[in-house]
């Protein structure tokens, strides 16, 4: 461990505290040095207090100047940023496109269409104690994106019979109100249909088996 502190802060605390001490103890103190030694290391104290004030004032202008500076600079891109919205505005009304390159500025893109949806996953199907099965999946699919919901059954033969559609809905679940009676087993089925009509994978299979006594059917179906 160092007999003097490395940190300056600590080290103007430590020499402050010792030179009062040692220039208390009379001229010359009792320790082996005299009084032009601790007079001496009190002004090299004073020289280092000195410049620590002078390192924290040039650091608060240092910071001040730094604030300014981006303040300046983020009035300047919202300042440049307006007038790019002016200049789009008017290449726009008028349909010449040679404007953005006078201005010195790129052409925006020109939007293109999504050519891929994505698939649903976490597909599950539960059957309520209604009769009826609640179909629910997750996907981000964007805005403006719809699902297709297909539906299999599996008779107590064990035959099925297709998949066949059921709906095209907004909302990542389907109640199946409809659920025949006497069927071994549902399994459901969604994919992503986007805005421009492309269209996503299936997702896998989510099934719901109502065992050998088969489907009591759900609510709809039974009233038929």
């Amino acid at each position: 461990m160092p007999r003097v502190p490395e940190k300056d802060s600590e080290l103007i605390t430590w020499a402050s505290e010792r030179i009062t001490a040692w220039a208390g103890q009379g001229s010359p103190p009792d320790i082996g040095v005299d009084a032009a030694q601790v007079a001496e290391a009190a002004g090299k104290l004073a020289s280092l207090e000195a410049a620590m004030d002078e390192v924290v004032n040039i650091r608060a202008l240092s910071t001040a100047a730094t604030s300014t500076k981006d303040n300046a600079a983020a009035d300047l891109r919202t300042n440049l940023g307006g007038l790019i919205g002016i200049i789009e505005g008017y290449a726009k009304s008028t349909g010449d496109p040679d404007v953005y390159n006078r201005a010195l500025i790129p052409a925006p893109k020109p939007a293109s269409p999504r050519s891929e949806a994505a698939t649903p996953t976490e597909a599950l199907a539960d059957g309520l104690p209604d009769g009826s099965v609640e179909f629910s999946f997750k996907v981000a699919a964007g805005s403006g994106a719809s699902f297709e919901v297909q539906r299999r059954i599996t008779p107590l033969d064990g035959i099925d019979g297709g998949w066949q559609p059921l709906t095209t809905t907004g909302e990542k679940k389907y109640l199946d109100l409809a659920v025949p009676i006497g069927q071994r087993r549902v399994e459901y089925r969604a994919r992503v249909v986007l805005s421009n009509n492309v269209k996503g994978d299936w997702s896998t299979p989510a099934p719901f088996d109502f065992g050998s006594a088969g489907s009591q059917g759900g609510p709809v179906s039974v009233a038929a």
